[in-house]
């Protein structure tokens, strides 16, 4: 289930959408794309992979029935990072010609069975209608350059934030409105960011800037509202509007008009004027291009796309997109990346769900992601944020430049109680991140506009980030202070500040260099509010405003250097700094934090002008058990390694010995150029047996949730990973038990693996969820018919309930027989559960009034395998929405499946630990 904050994408067939331009045939009726489709007629088998896996599938394809609607994703463009926008939009518009061809060429042959509905270049796309009674999904996921085919998935628009559920009073802060100006009466936002300081400094209320805003449509006749035109007597208004349907085919002859209210207030926000008395937007003389991706407030995955690709092809310097999808949806990484890629900063809204929480595509690391700050420069209780950890909540989706984790929002803007224009010549004030996301993308166009629209997007983000500010007391927090926070993110956006860095015509400039004279690449140049790069000539400019400012020069490796610069108006003072060679080390990665006796502990180190380096063994293991590894050399601990100035990656390893047990730390001393630096790492538990468990999931990112509770209840030397479906097959025998949080069939062969690990040597718990996002005892049912079913249900009351009907192990501490255990409070008691398993059943799950639905944990003590339903996360039963005797019955299970049978070897046996762990047991009368 998606739960929707806002709608999303489309890709029109119109003159100025950007769309790639085809002849209509059979199998593509609805495509105007001006191509030759005359040579797609060859025969199928040149355009499948029958000796290779095919795309991967979405799972509710598979389950509909009859004809479908598909978006087949292909292989992603490499647009290089230096390209115009004209060639990077042709190099896209090229590579989604070349490579959706053979997806052309199987739909035409296939007649009334393959449809193609439209094509996009901003994702790699083509929409396909398919009747699986004719063509199956299989085997157009085998066509050549497939990477997955989904489903044209919907989005709603909710409604906006109220004053009663944003806490408007949430600040404790100064109310002053340090923004405001004689010159300009204008709303609290405006005031906030500080726009009307650039209004008067540069002169500019955003002319020569597009900003296109992607929402419900706009109402033109509104007096605050001036819609952008390449010619103002076609009513359509080209170049400033577009329509799209569901399918992402631009609807023609379409005028401007507003199916909500919604897109009338985000793009007032953006370049609304002063009819009212007061300015409500933050650049009035933007030029302002909306295109209706929501109509009534829904929209499809290519309807919203091509309002992407449609805003880039026609030269929109930024995309405002006040909405999003809960959770983490790769299919908009794509977009979202080519906007950037195509010269222009997409900026959008986090959500609206409160922290812990946030929304594609504001997650997507590319985008600005906006949370919502009150007139107090307070943060709104309703306001998404959270630390995003890529490889598991992104998974191999995510891009191989993104970092491992990182926070949203990035920055926040005003959000509470934002008046704006609404059709019919009114005003409203309405909450939500939705309307802080059009403050930051004017305040993009003022950046801008008042450096002349030649800016790299980079620049202007990571201008935007640090010139972001937090309050002296901020609310409801903001830790850490000087970095991203998931409330605040950066900061609350300063358009004066971040205007001043990339427009301000003074500042200064100069070089850095090391003793020799050398250039320093990378060097950091700041002042005590902002920083610079240096570039591969070590050459930097640093806007500023006349004044005298203190500056620093620091780079990795040398000596920092400081001075005091004066800036006059309308120059660049130069100042060089010339930096001298010094230690440094930063510790890359660090000691894991348990290994089994006979691996090593490991942790690298970058260093440089190291000239000695000594290593000391402390904790309780056994120095006689440990032995020392220094980039690949055995060295002696305690003892100086003299390295003569060496600069680079430094690995120490402290290999353990087999069946030794205890907990070691290292102390690294670190000596050069005359000075010394000492670092511990550690601790490393070291344990004679460790009991590795993979917990194995699909695409469906759930499974490092149960990573979590794994890692929180089971004994230290439970080793958890987190293992893609994909590679479970090879995992057999490297891991003691396996937890199958959800697996894809396409990925993983569930009856060869059920196969591979039948023996009493691998532990196996099968979990399982209502929905789709934890389905592996359906899919192992599906496989082996042992269970025979699976089943689900969401009716009865809140609370799924397990029934216990025997005395086992797995329910040690939390029930008895007879008793019930109540395992989470969400959806409505969703719950699954199975019929007809070989095994024994000891639990069954049910809810209040709803009464038993059915058995729900089992176990088959031959084979160490564990069924346990309704134990798997899902989209909205997630960790926080489970009780602590549900977490403890998961653990329970995960070390009843890793003991071993007496036919075991004992390196299989691992006996549940001594440790006493009290928990809560709760009982529910149904």
């Amino acid at each position: 289930m998606t739960a929707p904050f806002i709608g999303m994408l489309g890709a029109g067939q119109q003159a100025g959408d950007g769309s790639i331009s085809s002849t209509p045939s059979s199998a593509y009726q609805n495509i105007d794309d001006g191509q030759d489709h005359s040579n797609l007629n060859g025969p199928i088998e040149q355009s499948t992979r029958p000796d290779q896996p095919g795309a991967t599938i979405d799972p509710a394809l598979t389950k509909s029935e009859g004809t479908v609607t598909v978006v087949v994703r292909l292989e992603t463009a490499d647009v290089p990072m230096t390209a115009s926008r004209q060639a990077a939009i042709q190099s896209l518009k090229r590579h989604a010609q070349q490579t959706q061809r053979p997806v052309l060429r199987v739909a035409n042959q296939n007649g009334d069975g393959v449809t193609v509905l439209s094509r996009l270049w901003i994702a790699n796309a083509v929409l396909l209608e398919v009747d699986k009674n004719d063509v199956s999904l299989q085997s157009i996921a085998q066509i050549e350059g497939v990477k997955r085919l989904h489903a044209n998935f919907e989005l709603g628009l909710p409604q906006p934030m109220t004053s009663e559920t944003d806490d408007g009073n949430v600040g404790t802060l100064n109310t002053n409105r340090a923004g405001a100006t004689a010159t300009y009466n204008t709303t609290y936002g405006l005031d906030q960011i500080h726009a009307t300081e650039v209004w008067n400094e540069y002169d500019t209320m955003g002319q020569g800037v597009k900003v296109a805003v992607l929402d419900t449509g706009v109402d033109i006749d509104h007096p605050d509202i001036d819609l952008y035109t390449t010619n103002e007597s076609n009513e359509t208004y080209p170049g400033g509007w577009a329509e799209f349907d569901s399918n992402g085919t631009r609807v023609k002859g379409s005028v401007p008009h507003d199916t909500d209210q919604h897109g009338t207030h985000t793009s007032g926000t953006v370049s609304g004027g002063n009819t009212s008395g007061e300015y409500i937007g933050v650049a009035p003389d933007v030029s302002l291009m909306h295109g209706l991706v929501l109509p009534d407030g829904e929209g499809t995955f290519t309807q919203i796309a091509a309002g992407m690709q449609w805003a880039v092809a026609n030269d929109a310097d930024v995309v405002s997109m006040s909405f999003g999808s809960w959770g983490y949806h790769s299919a908009l990484i794509e977009p979202t990346q080519n906007i950037e890629a195509a010269g222009a900063i997409p900026v959008a809204a986090t959500g609206n769900f409160g922290g812990g929480n946030s929304d594609s595509p504001g997650n997507v690391y590319d985008a600005v992601a906006v949370g919502a700050s009150n007139e107090t420069r307070g943060i709104a209780s309703f306001s998404s944020g959270e630390v995003v950890n890529t490889p598991e909540d992104w998974g191999e989706d995510a891009p191989d430049d993104w970092p491992d984790s990182y926070v949203v929002p990035d920055v926040a803007a005003p959000g509470v109680d934002v008046k704006s224009a609404i059709p019919g010549d009114d005003y409203a004030e309405l909450s939500g991140t939705s309307m802080a996301t059009p403050h930051t993308a004017g305040t993009v166009a003022l950046m801008l506009s008042a450096a002349g629209g030649d800016l790299p997007t980079g620049e202007i983000k990571s201008t935007l980030f640090e010139t972001a500010f937090k309050p002296e007391e901020c609310s409801p927090s903001c830790d850490p202070r000087d970095g991203n926070d998931t409330r605040y993110g950066a900061g609350i956006i300063n358009a004066t500040a971040a205007t001043d860095r990339v427009a301000a015509q003074s500042g200064i400039t100069g070089t850095v260099t090391d003793a020799s004279g050398a250039p320093i690449e990378d060097a950091a140049v700041s002042t005590p509010s902002f920083t610079v790069e240096t570039n591969a000539s070590g050459q930097y400019i640093l806007r500023a405003r006349p004044g005298t400012y203190d500056v620093s020069a620091t780079a990795f490796g040398y000596e920092n250097a400081t001075a005091s610069v004066t800036v006059e108006n309308g120059t660049f003072t130069t100042q060089n700094f010339t930096l001298v060679d010094a230690l440094g080390v930063r510790i890359v990665s660090g000691q894991p934090p348990v290994v089994e006796g006979g691996e090593s502990a490991s942790v690298t180190a970058e260093v440089a002008n190291l000239d000695t380096y000594t290593a000391e063994l402390t904790g309780n293991y056994s120095p006689t058990d440990a032995t020392l590894y220094v980039n690949g050399i055995q060295q002696p601990f305690g003892e100086p390694i003299f390295l003569g100035g060496y600069s680079g990656d430094l690995n120490v390893a402290v290999e353990t010995t087999s069946g030794t047990a205890g907990e070691l730390s290292v102390t690294h001393t670190f000596h050069g150029e005359g000075d010394t630096i000492e670092r511990t790492t550690g601790p490393t538990e070291v344990f004679a047996e460790v009991t590795d468990i993979a917990v194995v999931d699909s695409d469906q990112n759930f499974g490092d949730q149960v990573v979590t509770v794994l890692e929180e209840e089971l004994p230290a030397q439970y080793r958890i990973t987190l293992l893609e479906d994909q590679n479970a097959m090879e995992g057999v025998g490297a891991y003691d038990t396996f937890v199958m949080q959800d697996v894809d069939p396409a990925d993983l062969n569930v009856q060869a693996f059920v196969a591979a690990t039948d023996s009493p040597a691998t532990g196996v718990v099968w979990l399982d969820n209502w929905g789709s996002d934890s389905n592996a005892i359906r899919e192992l049912s599906n496989a082996t018919g042992d269970p025979a079913r699976r089943n689900q249900s969401n009716t009865g009351s809140a609370t799924a309930i397990y029934n216990v009907t025997k005395s086992h192990p797995i329910f040690e501490d939390v029930a008895e027989p007879g008793e019930t255990v109540a395992v989470h409070n969400m959806f409505w008691s969703a719950r699954s559960w199975f019929t007809n398993y070989s095994g024994q059943v000891i639990a069954t799950v049910g809810a209040p009034i709803a009464g038993q639905s059915g058995p729900a944990v089992a176990v088959d003590p031959q084979t160490r395998t564990v069924l346990a339903a309704t134990l798997g996360r899902a989209q909205g039963i997630e960790n926080e929405h489970f009780y602590e005797p549900a977490d403890q019955i998961l653990a329970n299970a995960v070390e009843y499946a890793s003991r071993c049978p007496p036919v075991c070897s004992p390196r299989d046996s691992h006996p549940r630990s001594n440790q006493t762990r009290m928990r809560l047991v709760t009982v529910v009368d149904e």
